[in-house]
Protein backbone atom coordinates (compact mmCIF):
# COMPACT_ATOMS: atom_id res chain seq x y z
CA UNK A 1 0.00 0.00 0.00
CA UNK A 2 2.72 2.35 0.27
CA UNK A 3 4.38 1.60 -2.90
CA UNK A 4 0.58 1.94 -4.37
CA UNK A 5 -0.10 5.20 -2.72
CA UNK A 6 3.56 6.52 -2.34
CA UNK A 7 4.70 6.36 -6.26
CA UNK A 8 1.49 8.52 -6.93
CA UNK A 9 1.98 11.34 -4.60
CA UNK A 10 6.09 11.31 -5.24
CA UNK A 11 5.13 12.20 -8.89
CA UNK A 12 2.72 14.86 -7.70
CA UNK A 13 4.80 16.40 -5.54
CA UNK A 14 7.74 16.74 -8.16
CA UNK A 15 5.21 17.85 -11.02
CA UNK A 16 3.33 20.33 -8.78
CA UNK A 17 6.52 21.67 -6.75
CA UNK A 18 8.21 22.39 -9.99
CA UNK A 19 5.33 24.43 -11.93
CA UNK A 20 7.39 27.04 -12.93
CA UNK A 21 9.65 24.67 -14.84
CA UNK A 22 6.95 22.85 -16.95
CA UNK A 23 8.52 24.62 -20.46
CA UNK A 24 12.04 23.87 -19.55
CA UNK A 25 13.20 21.68 -21.87
CA UNK A 26 15.02 19.31 -20.01
CA UNK A 27 12.62 18.89 -16.71
CA UNK A 28 10.02 18.26 -19.87
CA UNK A 29 12.41 15.35 -21.38
CA UNK A 30 12.49 13.78 -17.69
CA UNK A 31 8.86 14.54 -16.46
CA UNK A 32 6.93 15.77 -19.23
CA UNK A 33 4.80 12.25 -19.28
CA UNK A 34 3.52 12.98 -16.08
CA UNK A 35 1.86 16.29 -17.09
CA UNK A 36 1.04 16.50 -20.59
CA UNK A 37 -1.89 16.95 -22.13
CA UNK A 38 -3.45 17.79 -18.58
CA UNK A 39 -4.55 21.59 -17.63
CA UNK A 40 -1.98 23.86 -15.69
CA UNK A 41 -3.39 26.39 -14.23
CA UNK A 42 -4.83 23.70 -11.20
CA UNK A 43 -2.32 21.59 -8.81
CA UNK A 44 -4.93 19.40 -8.78
CA UNK A 45 -5.22 18.85 -12.46
CA UNK A 46 -1.60 19.34 -12.97
CA UNK A 47 -1.45 16.03 -11.43
CA UNK A 48 -3.99 14.09 -12.57
CA UNK A 49 -2.24 11.20 -13.86
CA UNK A 50 -0.97 10.68 -10.00
CA UNK A 51 -5.30 10.55 -9.79
CA UNK A 52 -5.70 8.26 -12.25
CA UNK A 53 -3.47 5.67 -10.89
CA UNK A 54 -5.51 6.35 -7.09
CA UNK A 55 -8.52 5.68 -8.98
CA UNK A 56 -6.75 2.40 -10.38
CA UNK A 57 -5.84 1.27 -6.79
CA UNK A 58 -8.80 1.85 -5.12
CA UNK A 59 -10.95 -0.29 -7.66
CA UNK A 60 -8.45 -3.13 -6.96
CA UNK A 61 -8.44 -2.78 -3.18
CA UNK A 62 -11.85 -2.88 -2.88
CA UNK A 63 -11.66 -5.89 -5.52
CA UNK A 64 -9.36 -7.75 -3.44
CA UNK A 65 -10.20 -6.62 0.23
CA UNK A 66 -13.73 -7.65 -0.91
CA UNK A 67 -13.20 -10.77 -2.54
CA UNK A 68 -15.72 -13.06 -0.51
CA UNK A 69 -19.03 -11.14 -1.79
CA UNK A 70 -19.24 -10.05 -5.79
CA UNK A 71 -22.08 -8.44 -5.32
CA UNK A 72 -20.70 -6.00 -3.02
CA UNK A 73 -17.65 -5.58 -4.51
CA UNK A 74 -18.78 -4.64 -7.42
CA UNK A 75 -20.97 -1.96 -5.65
CA UNK A 76 -17.91 -0.81 -3.76
CA UNK A 77 -16.25 -0.36 -7.38
CA UNK A 78 -19.33 1.31 -8.54
CA UNK A 79 -19.02 4.34 -5.84
CA UNK A 80 -14.99 4.41 -6.52
CA UNK A 81 -15.91 4.83 -10.09
CA UNK A 82 -18.82 7.30 -8.82
CA UNK A 83 -16.75 9.37 -7.24
CA UNK A 84 -13.92 9.44 -9.79
CA UNK A 85 -17.08 10.62 -12.51
CA UNK A 86 -18.01 13.46 -10.38
CA UNK A 87 -14.21 14.73 -9.72
CA UNK A 88 -13.81 14.34 -13.07
CA UNK A 89 -16.80 16.67 -14.19
CA UNK A 90 -15.75 19.17 -11.33
CA UNK A 91 -11.93 19.29 -12.66
CA UNK A 92 -12.29 18.84 -16.23
CA UNK A 93 -8.38 18.09 -16.28
CA UNK A 94 -7.31 18.16 -19.66
CA UNK A 95 -6.40 20.91 -21.84
CA UNK A 96 -8.06 19.73 -24.40
CA UNK A 97 -11.93 19.25 -24.13
CA UNK A 98 -12.07 15.94 -26.13
CA UNK A 99 -9.87 14.76 -24.23
CA UNK A 100 -11.94 15.35 -21.02
CA UNK A 101 -15.29 13.66 -23.02
CA UNK A 102 -13.73 10.77 -24.08
CA UNK A 103 -12.17 10.66 -20.28
CA UNK A 104 -15.86 11.18 -19.08
CA UNK A 105 -17.52 8.80 -21.85
CA UNK A 106 -15.29 5.92 -20.29
CA UNK A 107 -16.05 6.25 -17.26
CA UNK A 108 -19.69 6.24 -17.83
CA UNK A 109 -19.36 3.01 -19.95
CA UNK A 110 -17.74 1.80 -16.88
CA UNK A 111 -20.30 2.97 -14.21
CA UNK A 112 -23.07 2.09 -16.19
CA UNK A 113 -21.61 -1.66 -16.74
CA UNK A 114 -20.78 -2.11 -13.02
CA UNK A 115 -24.29 -1.10 -12.31
CA UNK A 116 -25.66 -4.01 -14.57
CA UNK A 117 -23.45 -6.49 -12.80
CA UNK A 118 -25.52 -5.30 -9.79
CA UNK A 119 -28.61 -5.47 -11.44
CA UNK A 120 -28.02 -9.04 -12.69
CA UNK A 121 -26.80 -10.21 -9.05
CA UNK A 122 -29.46 -8.59 -7.74
CA UNK A 123 -31.61 -10.21 -10.18
CA UNK A 124 -29.88 -13.79 -9.80
CA UNK A 125 -30.05 -13.78 -5.72
CA UNK A 126 -34.28 -13.17 -5.93
CA UNK A 127 -36.24 -16.49 -6.69
CA UNK A 128 -39.03 -15.98 -9.03
CA UNK A 129 -38.82 -12.26 -9.57
CA UNK A 130 -42.33 -11.30 -11.40
CA UNK A 131 -40.38 -8.52 -13.42
CA UNK A 132 -37.02 -10.15 -14.36
CA UNK A 133 -37.76 -12.55 -17.05
CA UNK A 134 -35.40 -13.68 -19.82
CA UNK A 135 -36.54 -10.29 -22.14
CA UNK A 136 -35.02 -8.05 -19.55
CA UNK A 137 -32.21 -10.54 -19.09
CA UNK A 138 -31.40 -10.55 -22.79
CA UNK A 139 -32.18 -6.65 -23.78
CA UNK A 140 -30.03 -5.74 -20.57
CA UNK A 141 -27.09 -7.69 -22.24
CA UNK A 142 -27.67 -6.28 -25.48
CA UNK A 143 -28.36 -2.63 -23.87
CA UNK A 144 -24.40 -3.40 -22.35
CA UNK A 145 -22.64 -4.79 -24.81
CA UNK A 146 -24.02 -2.31 -27.06
CA UNK A 147 -23.18 0.14 -24.92
CA UNK A 148 -19.42 -0.45 -24.51
CA UNK A 149 -18.97 -1.47 -28.04
CA UNK A 150 -20.30 2.03 -29.37
CA UNK A 151 -18.03 3.32 -26.58
CA UNK A 152 -14.90 1.41 -28.41
CA UNK A 153 -15.99 2.98 -32.01
CA UNK A 154 -16.43 6.38 -30.69
CA UNK A 155 -13.04 6.47 -28.77
CA UNK A 156 -11.35 4.70 -31.78
CA UNK A 157 -12.62 7.12 -34.46
CA UNK A 158 -12.12 10.21 -32.13
CA UNK A 159 -8.25 9.08 -31.92
CA UNK A 160 -8.33 8.61 -35.20
CA UNK A 161 -9.78 12.14 -36.13
CA UNK A 162 -7.48 13.67 -33.37
CA UNK A 163 -4.00 11.94 -34.77
CA UNK A 164 -4.94 13.25 -38.51
CA UNK A 165 -5.26 17.06 -36.89
CA UNK A 166 -2.27 16.55 -35.23
CA UNK A 167 -0.75 15.57 -38.24
CA UNK A 168 -1.84 18.37 -40.35
CA UNK A 169 -0.40 20.46 -37.76
CA UNK A 170 2.65 19.41 -37.89
CA UNK A 171 2.83 19.81 -41.56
Amino acid sequence: ILYGIGVPLSMAVVVVKNRHRLDDAKFKKVFGFLYDGFRTDSALALSWDSIILLRRLLITSVTILLSTDAYVQALGASFVTMAFVILHVNFEPFADPLHNFCEFLGLLAVLLTQMGSLLYFYASNKQKVAWWDDDITVGTTVLLLMMNIGTVVFLACAAVWYGQIQVVGVL
